[in-house]
This record gives C-alpha cells, sequence and structure tokens, in this order.
C-alpha cells in the first residue's frame, strides 16, 4: 500500500476578492467593509456607482497602521467601474472580507 504525502510544492498566490456596488444609491448611504473583525465604515459622496467604488478603495488605502487598521494596509484596494478589488499584499497570506 502506497503512502499519501502532501508535499507543499504548489506556487502561492495572492488572495483577490472583489466587491461589487450596486443597487440604488443614495447619497449619504453607508458601505461598511470588514476585515479580520475589524470595521470600517464608509459614507457615498455620489450615487453614482462607480464613483462610490472609486472612494470606497481610496478610503481603505488611505488607512494605516498606526491608526490601528492593520489588517487594511496588508491589502490593496482597487476602484474600477462599479467594483473594488481587494488583493493581499503578501502572497499566500489570506484574509477574511465581510460586506
Amino acid at each position: 500500500m502506497a503512502n499519501i504525502r502532501w508535499l507543499g510544492r504548489a506556487a502561492k498566490v495572492a488572495q483577490v476578492d472583489t466587491l461589487t456596488v450596486g443597487g440604488t444609491i443614495e447619497a449619504d448611504d453607508l458601505f461598511i467593509v470588514t476585515i479580520n473583525g475589524k470595521s470600517r465604515s464608509i459614507s457615498a459622496d455620489s450615487t453614482v456607482a462607480a464613483t462610490v467604488a472609486t472612494t470606497i478603495a481610496a478610503n481603505l488605502n488611505a488607512l494605516t497602521a498606526a491608526q490601528g487598521w492593520p489588517e487594511f494596509t496588508e491589502i490593496t484596494f482597487a476602484g474600477v467601474a462599479a467594483t473594488v478589488t481587494c488583493t493581499a499584499d503578501t502572497l499566500g497570506k489570506p484574509f477574511t472580507l465581510t460586506v
């Protein structure tokens, strides 16, 4: 009988999550992003989904570890069209994101 072994030779990849901004957006709607149990609220500055996605990405990218947001600083956020792409900065290091 053969022994089954896991060798772990797969290359590490960056986790990528995509958030979609949709529905009827009203000025001052709150968008809440939670990473590893820490939540950040972002107020909509527009009723256009693409503009809100850009605002969310810019707000999350501006957070620093010194401000108490180390979980967010390990991820790069990009707002394109009506989506926010969240990409881990460290290959193979996962994160838990909810909205």
